[in-house]
């Protein structure tokens, strides 16, 4: 009986400097998104539903040495 509820979760694990398992930590965020999803379906709730997904830091798009990633550039050269 609020007007507003605010949900945070937070999800470790994206600091990958020596192997690359990015795939498997978006599909463990897909899949806890789209059971969310579903759950607000079947309240009644998605229409009125806002998501937000942030980062604190982004990865480079090819691989090092290591197999991992580095942090990505940001901001002008």
């Amino acid at each position: 009986k609020v007007n507003r509820d605010v949900f945070v979760v937070s999800q470790s694990g994206y600091d990958m400097h020596n192997s690359d398992r990015l795939a498997g930590r978006f599909g463990e965020l897909n899949n806890a998104l789209t059971d969310f999803i579903q759950e607000i379906k079947s309240q009644g709730l998605w229409g009125n539903t806002v998501i937000v997904q942030g980062s604190d830091f982004g990865r480079s798009m090819n691989p090092n040495s290591n197999g991992g990633t580095d942090h990505a550039v940001s901001g002008a050269l």
